[in-house]
C-alpha cells in the first residue's frame, strides 16, 4: 500500500474493531490515522506489517473520550512490525502494547540536509525548507505516548547522522514501561525518554528495565555549539517532576570522543527545582550505568570540559 506523499494514507473514524495483518505502508504523511469515538472501547491490532519513509507519524491512534480512564479503555497492539525511516512511528493516547518490533529511526544531519536524490516522502515535504538549525526536522521522536504503553522486546536502531538534533525515542506524558528494549547507539544514539506534562490528572510514570541504553555526548562534533549537543547527553530528560521513574537492571553506555567527549548524566533537567523534586521519585537498582542524576551543564561548562 502506497500513500504517494499525500497528507494521509489511510484513515478510519469511530473505530471499534480493526485488524491489519501482513501489510506494508510506504511513503506519505500519516500512513494510518485512527480515530476512536467516545462510545465503546476499541480493539486494534497490527501484526506483521511495515511502515516506511513517512514524513509524519506512521500510525496515530487517538481516542476522543473525555477522561484518561475512558481513553485508555481502548486497546492497541502492534507486534512483529517494522518501522523504518519515519519521522515518528506512533502517536497514541490509548492503552498500547508494542512487542517484538524493529524501530529504525532516521535523522538527517545539518550538512546532509534532506536526501533530495531519494524518492522518499521527505522529498518535497515542508520539513526540508531552509534546513537551518531551527528547522522542524531537528525535532524528531519515535513514539509519543499520551496514554498507557508497554514496549517490550524492541530492537531500536538509530540511523543517519543526528548529531546536534533534538532526538529521542519516546515522549511520555502518561505511563510507560520499556522492558527488554534496545535503545541503540548507532550514529551516536539518542536519548531514551522525555518526560513531559500531559493533559488532565493522569500520573506520569516511567519504568525502564532489562534494557540496553545508549546515549551520545557529541562534543567532538559540535565543540563550538554546545547547546546543540546537550539534548543527547543523557538517557532521560525531565520537563516535569515525574510521579515515578524507575531504572532497573539496565546496561547504559555513553558515547564519548576523547579528548573532546563530555560525559552526560542518566537523568537530567535544566530546572533545578524539577531536578530536586524528581530526586525523591527516582529509583535506580542493579544498573550498570556510569552516571547518576544531575543538572544540565551550561555551554561554558561544556566548552571547559571539552577543552575549548
Amino acid at each position: 500500500m502506497a500513500a504517494d506523499q499525500s497528507p494521509y494514507g489511510f484513515s478510519a473514524t469511530d473505530v471499534h474493531e480493526l485488524a491489519i495483518l501482513n501489510c506494508a505502508f510506504e511513503s506519505g504523511g500519516k500512513q494510518m490515522s485512527l480515530s476512536i469515538g467516545g462510545g465503546a472501547p476499541a480493539r486494534i491490532l497490527f501484526d506483521n506489517c511495515s511502515f516506511s519513509n513517512s514524513c509524519a507519524a506512521a500510525i496515530t491512534c487517538i481516542s476522543g473520550a473525555q477522561t484518561f480512564a475512558d481513553r485508555t479503555a481502548s486497546r492497541l497492539r502492534i507486534t512483529n512490525t517494522l518501522f523504518y525511516n519515519n519521522r515518528t512511528s506512533l502517536v497514541s493516547n490509548v492503552t498500547a502494547l508494542i512487542d517484538s518490533c524493529w524501530l529504525a529511526g532516521y535523522a538527517f544531519s545539518f550538512k546532509e540536509g534532506i536526501d533530495l536524490k531519494s524518492k522518499r516522502s521527505w522529498e518535497g515535504a515542508d520539513y526540508r525548507k531552509g534546513m537551518s538549525e531551527d528547522d522542524p526536522v531537528r525535532d524528531i521522536l519515535d513514539v509519543k505516548n499520551d496514554g498507557i504503553m508497554r514496549a517490550e522486546n524492541i530492537l531500536g536502531v538509530p540511523m543517519g547522522k543526528g548529531y546536534g538534533r533534538n532526538l529521542r525515542w519516546f515522549d511520555n506524558t502518561g505511563s510507560l514501561l520499556c522492558d527488554y528494549f534496545r535503545f541503540g547507539g548507532e550514529q551516536g544514539g539518542r536519548r531514551a525518554i522525555d518526560i513531559l506534562p500531559g493533559e488532565g490528572k493522569a500520573e506520569n510514570k516511567t519504568v525502564i528495565r532489562n534494557s540496553w541504553l545508549h546515549h551520545m555526548t557529541g562534543a567532538f562534533h559540535f565543540p563550538n555549539n554546545p547547546e546543540a549537543i546537550v539534548p543527547q547527553s543523557h538517557m532521560v530528560y525531565c520537563s516535569i517532576a515525574p510521579d515515578l521513574l524507575v531504572l532497573q537492571n539496565n546496561i547504559g553506555m555513553e558515547t564519548s570522543y576523547p579528548p573532546h567527549g563530555v560525559i552526560g548524566d542518566s537523568v537530567q533537567s535544566k530546572d533545578q527545582a524539577i531536578s530536586t523534586a524528581a530526586a525523591s521519585q527516582i529509583f535506580m537498582s542493579t544498573n550498570i550505568i556510569p552516571e547518576t542524576t544531575g543538572i544540565r551543564m551550561t555551554p561554558d561548562q561544556i566548552k571547559t570540559a571539552a577543552g575549548k
